[in-house]
This record gives C-alpha cells, sequence and structure tokens, in this order.
C-alpha cells in the first residue's frame, strides 16, 4: 500500500454491508465490526485504512432476504452508493487506473499513479490530434469554419472572402507522397470556391491566393486541435503543469511541421516572371508551370488583321511582337539552349564584315548550377560576368541540426554553409549571436537530461528469465534490475540556441524533491525517501536476493518450502541461495 499513490485514485470510505442482522441486534453488530475494524488497523503498520478509505468506516445492516423489508433497504442502500459524491464517473478511468495500479505494485514503482495516466492521455491526444490534423473529420464538427480574405483574379485591388470548412478539409490524397504537396488541396479549394477561374493573365494572383488560404487555414486549424488538447488536459493542477506545459509545446511543433512544408514557393520562375507555383521546398529550378509566353497580342501589326499572339515570354519588358517579319527572326544565339528568334531589326546584321548577335529578349540565365545548393541553378545575367553562381535565393537551405527538427535553417543568407568552413565571424552574426550552425530560428525542446540532484523516476531494464535449479526441482523467475531515469528538461531554448544560457540549469519540473539515489546493496531497489533525507535508507521491496542463503531456525528442518497463493512450491535446503 506505501507504493500506491495517485491523488484521484481513493475517493470514497469503507462501507460494510452485515447481513441477517434482526432490529434488536444492529446495536450490537455495529458495535463488533468497529471494534474489529480497530483491531485489524492497528495490526497493519501500512496505515493502509486511512490510505485507501481515509480512516472513514460506514455499516449498514440488511434483515435476513426472507424479510418483507429487505428489497426496500437493498433498494435505499444501491440509491445510496449512486448519488456518493466520490463515484468514479467514468468506468474507463477507473479501469484503465486500476490496471496501472496492479502494474505499479508488480514492478515496484511508487510513480504518481496520476503521471502514468497523464502519459497514456499524452499518446492518445497526439494520435487523435494527428490524425485530425491531416483528415480533418469530427474534432472539427463543432469549431466555426474559417474565413480567408482573398484577392479578386481580374482586379486584386478588390477582395472576396471564401469559407473553409475544417471538418471536410482532407489532405490525405495529397500528402502520401510529401507532405508538402498539401498546398494543392487549397489549388483545387479555390478553384471552386472563388468567383473566378485561374487563367494565366493572373497566375500570381492566384497562387498567391492559394499560399495566403492554405496558410490561415492551418493556423485555424492548429489553434482549435491545440485548444482541444488543452481542454482535455488537468491543466488546473499545478502537479502536472511542467508535464502538461513541455507536452503541449512538443505537439504543437510537429503540427506546425504541416504549416512549414505546405507552403507553396513563390519565388519567380527562371523562365518568365510568373511566380513558382512547386512546393516551398523543392530542391529544383522555380517553375511556374505554364508555357511561360506572353498571353497579349503583337503591337506591330495592321490594326486590321486578325491579332497574333505575341511570341515573348511573360513578363518581358519590349513592346508587344509576333515573330511575322517585323524583326530579325534568326535564332537566339545569346546562349545555346534558347529557342526563342532574335528580336533585333530586320536589317541588324546587315554588315556581313563583323559576327552578330542574335538576342531575343527575353531573360538569359547563366547555365551552371548554383555554387551553394545542388538542385538549382544561377540566376545572374548569362551575359554579365559574375564572381559566383547563386540562383538567388536569400535563405541558407540546409536543414535545421536540432535533433528531431524537419525544418530548414533561416539564416538570412544563401552562402550560410560557405561562411561556416570558412570562419567567416563577421557575416556570420545576426542578432546578436554567431550563427555558425543551421537552425530554423523556431524555439526547440532542450534535448538535455535533467541535471538536478537525485532521482527522477525509477525504471527497470533486463527483466530477464532466469533459472534456479538444484537437486530437488527446477524452475524460472524474473530478474528486475532498477535503473535510474533522468528526465528531459523542460525548458526550451529561445530562437537560434542551441542550448540554454549557464544560468538557466537543465531541470526536469517535478514539483516535489527528486528521489535518493542509493540503491540496496542486496535487491538493488532505490531508496524510497527524498534526496539527502536525514537517517538510514529505506525501500519497501526486496525483490531480488541475490546476496542471502535460506536458513533453518534452530537447524530442526534441512528443507524450505516456499509456496505463493496460486503457484506451484519451490524446495530449498538450507544453507542455499534464495536469490529468486
Amino acid at each position: 500500500c506505501d507504493r500506491i499513490k495517485g491523488a484521484n485514485l481513493f475517493k470514497g470510505f469503507l462501507e460494510v454491508v452485515i447481513r441477517d442482522v434482526s432490529t434488536q441486534d444492529r446495536d450490537g453488530a455495529y458495535r463488533e465490526l468497529a471494534d474489529n475494524i480497530k483491531q485489524q488497523a492497528a495490526m497493519n503498520t501500512s496505515g493502509y485504512m486511512r490510505k485507501l478509505f481515509g480512516g472513514e468506516t460506514r455499516s449498514f445492516a440488511l434483515h435476513h432476504f426472507e424479510n418483507n423489508v429487505f428489497e426496500s433497504e437493498i433498494e435505499a442502500l444501491r440509491k445510496m452508493l449512486l448519488e456518493l459524491p466520490g463515484r468514479w464517473m467514468d468506468g474507463k478511468i477507473f479501469l484503465e487506473s486500476f490496471k496501472l495500479i496492479l502494474a505499479q505494485v508488480h514492478t515496484d514503482d511508487d510513480t504518481l499513479m496520476d503521471i502514468h495516466r497523464l502519459r497514456l492521455a499524452f499518446a492518445r491526444l497526439e494520435r487523435d490530434v494527428k490524425k485530425a490534423h491531416i483528415e480533418g473529420g469530427k474534432l472539427f464538427e463543432t469549431c466555426e469554419p474559417c474565413s480567408v480574405t482573398i484577392k479578386i483574379l481580374s482586379d486584386p485591388s478588390k477582395e472576396e472572402t471564401v469559407i473553409f470548412k475544417q471538418e471536410s478539409l482532407d489532405f490525405s490524397d495529397y500528402v502520401k507522397e510529401s507532405i508538402s504537396s498539401a498546398a494543392f488541396l487549397f489549388r483545387d479549394e479555390i478553384s471552386e470556391k472563388a468567383s473566378e477561374k485561374y487563367d494565366a493573365r493572373n497566375h500570381n494572383t492566384f497562387f498567391t491566393n492559394v499560399n495566403d488560404a492554405l496558410k490561415a487555414t492551418l493556423v485555424h486549424r492548429v489553434e482549435i486541435l491545440m485548444n482541444y488538447v488543452h481542454s482535455q488536459l488537468p491543466t488546473s493542477d499545478p502537479t502536472f503543469s511542467a508535464e502538461i506545459k513541455n507536452f503541449e509545446l512538443s505537439l504543437k511543433d510537429k503540427l506546425d511541421v504541416l504549416q512549414q512544408c505546405a507552403r507553396l514557393c513563390l519565388r519567380s520562375c527562371r523562365e518568365c516572371t510568373r511566380l513558382c507555383s512547386k512546393e516551398y521546398d523543392h530542391k529544383d529550378d522555380c517553375a511556374c508551370g505554364t508555357d511561360h509566353s506572353c498571353p497579349d497580342t503583337c503591337l506591330l501589326c495592321p490594326s486590321g488583321q486578325s491579332p497574333i499572339p505575341c511570341c515573348l515570354k511573360f513578363g518581358h519588358e519590349e513592346q508587344h511582337r509576333c515573330d511575322t517579319g517585323h524583326v530579325c527572326g534568326k535564332p537566339c544565339t545569346i546562349l545555346p539552349e534558347c529557342k526563342s528568334t532574335c528580336g533585333l531589326p530586320i536589317d541588324h546584321d546587315s554588315d556581313a564584315s563583323r559576327e552578330h548577335i542574335h538576342d531575343c529578349g527575353n531573360l538569359h540565365y547563366c547555365p551552371y548550377k548554383c555554387a551553394s545548393c545542388e538542385g538549382k541553378t544561377c540566376s545572374s545575367d548569362a551575359r554579365k560576368k559574375h564572381d559566383r553562381h547563386d540562383c538567388g535565393e536569400k535563405f541558407c537551405l540546409q536543414p535545421c541540426s536540432m535533433p528531431d527538427c524537419s525544418k530548414l535553417c533561416q539564416f538570412p543568407n544563401h552562402f550560410h554553409q560557405h561562411l561556416i568552413e570558412t570562419g567567416n565571424m563577421e557575416m556570420l552574426q545576426y542578432e546578436g549571436k554567431q550563427i555558425d550552425y543551421h537552425i530554423c530560428g523556431d524555439e526547440h525542446p532542450c534535448g538535455h537530461d535533467c541535471e538536478q540532484k537525485g532521482v527522477c523516476l525509477v525504471d527497470y531494464e533486463n527483466k530477464e528469465t532466469r533459472v534456479w535449479e538444484n537437486h530437488q526441482n527446477r524452475f524460472e523467475y524474473i530478474f528486475y534490475r532498477p535503473k535510474k531515469e533522468r528526465k528531459p528538461c523542460i525548458n526550451r531554448l529561445p530562437r537560434y540556441q542551441r542550448d540554454h544560457p549557464p544560468t538557466v540549469k537543465h531541470a526536469c519540473g517535478l514539483k516535489e524533491k527528486h528521489r535518493c539515489g542509493d540503491q540496496c546493496p542486496d535487491c538493488l531497489s532505490f531508496c524510497v525517501k527524498e534526496i539527502d533525507h536525514a537517517g538510514r535508507h529505506n525501500t519497501h521491496t526486496h525483490r531480488n536476493k541475490e546476496c542471502n542463503v535460506w536458513a533453518s531456525a534452530g537447524g530442526h528442518r534441512k528443507q524450505v518450502v516456499v509456496k505463493d497463493e496460486g503457484s506451484t512450491a519451490r524446495l530449498y535446503d538450507a544453507g542455499e541461495s534464495c536469490r529468486p
């Protein structure tokens, strides 16, 4: 009983029902019961009466079942039990708590039962919330839909509102290959909900709308889920505040991964000035997903003839023109890869005595790969000399170096790794810190263990099955080796930092004092007292009798018989080890 702890486990009193008691014998039966209970409590040093029942005992006498009042007495007893304020209102919670207590008694675990229940709740909540985050569903049935303001495609100066029901937003089919593909769900949703459909002319406005809707809806989604999690936990109890805070922060980090990854790139397409419609973290060159062509018509053709499409790429700065004789029209020679035709005057190459360059008028990027990242190509003008090949990305694209973080480094220099390798301390300064490592800029879990004196909790290793054998019998037994565990530090690391400041110690947030770290030399059990306690060490259970031998009192018996209830008797000789 001393090992059973839990503020919410025992809530009632001891109710003893005495049958077959006549009216005149009731007082005597009550007195006899009270005396017996007092004697029993006095004989037991663990104080189980006080711990399990608060020291309160009640009794209820019933007549013989053939008596006319027996049924009414049973009904009154039943009604009284059902109306007790201390009842377990949820059978599932009661059964779970009961199972935990049995497991704790078996393993000599004196951790608060409520802590174990809380951790089980953490696991269930994380599983349910992660599923709802991707699939939507019942957790969002009662929440308000998400209203998002987007720009009207034909006139971006005007706005409209679209509504997204979180319950019906299901990313499952979109994230099968990559979580970043979740953005394409909103591409399809906005195509259905907005007043105007996508057209190549309004490409940039459309995909900006998609990205804005995605961000707003996921922020709303995470907020709802975290509010749900908070409502399911005992947040009013300061005993668990550290555990709950750490869990909620960790869970939010995991939910935010979808929001971080499921963005659109929205950088400029390599071939034209439309925005890139790929995932945010794509590794290759930016592309808008269109044919890059200008949607306008030639302005050089006579007004009386049918309009001919402009032959230049979207976003060009020159006058719209076609390739039907207004200009040179010969293949562009700026880059071998360019398939466009020269847009210079027809007779610009009439002087045959010198070599002429044919220029289509479109942008011509350097064809070499970026010196910082593997997948993207240099964004410098191929006609201009440049010192290094740079894809134009502003931020470092290396993964964050913190454990279990899937985000990208947010150092505002694409050549961050080069600065680290060359030791350029001046360029590595950011927000008053020297960032000579890759880090995403968010807060992170500490990752270190508690360094407070004592033991945070006790666990068991090597729950191995051993065999005891002598000339009388052979049987198996389980050997438990207790080990002290360190709980993780609950203090969060500030942005751009990989460790706490020297003034902050790693702490697990345990409200009560840590346990003593000394172990019994015989059974290896840990002392159950607080750290730095006075007096002798103490443990409740001596499980592994590795150093003891069986002895016969007075030498009268040479054989020792040990039999636990429900098990086969084990036979030992006096002087043999009693380690099982």
